[in-house]
């Protein structure tokens, strides 16, 4: 049953028009839909315990899969699409073996898998994302700016020599996002797969 807080944070507004904190879409993600170049699809959201990512993208007319890593991860995205009853499957898979047909998805939204992952793994986790995306498919990732911190964080030139190639990066956004009561500088990376 939908509550009457969810109605309202899903059905009754846009998320995207939702004040910063927890009912808001991250930054990266509205401003890659919001440059029109992505047509709606079906996307992947990875790793987004909260679900308002993919929520968002559902309700902006994408066919969502989102994935968490561990199973308890997706607790609250679970309770909260349930609710909504919006169009999202949720799986648990490694972030290097996600069970998905190659070329299945026309959008992949990550806000921290990448970052979160170590050597070997990185390139594994890429060379899946290619797998799962076709040519002419988004990819959009999410990294920690060299402005917050400069342990594990990139600079502009950095995130693109990060993914270009095997991707062809369009864009390295400036982004502000909300961690527990701190602003953290990021940067939203928009690529394509060629």
């Amino acid at each position: 049953m939908v509550t009457p807080t969810n109605e309202k944070m899903y059905w009754g507004r846009r998320l995207q028009d939702n004040p910063v904190g927890e009912y808001r879409p991250n930054e990266g993600l509205i401003e890659a839909v919001s440059s029109n170049l992505m047509p709606p699809g079906r996307a992947l959201v990875l790793s987004n315990d909260d679900g308002i990512d993919a929520l968002y993208l559902a309700q902006v007319g994408y066919a969502v899969a989102l994935v968490g890593f561990f199973p308890a991860e997706l607790d609250i995205a679970r309770q909260r699409i349930a609710e909504t009853d919006a169009k999202v499957q949720i799986y648990t898979a490694e972030p290097t073996k996600m069970p998905f047909h190659s070329g299945e998805f026309d959008v992949v939204f990550d806000p921290r898998t990448y970052i979160a992952l170590e050597g070997k793994e990185r390139e594994l986790f890429l060379q899946e994302i290619f797998r799962l995306t076709h040519p002419g498919s988004y990819f959009v990732v999410v990294v920690p700016s060299y402005k917050d911190t400069p342990i594990g964080c990139m600079t502009k030139q950095t995130a693109v020599n990060a993914f270009q190639p095997p991707f062809e990066v369009l864009a390295v956004t400036d982004i502000g996002g909300v961690e527990g009561p701190a602003l953290r500088y990021q940067y939203s990376i928009m690529m394509r797969r060629p």
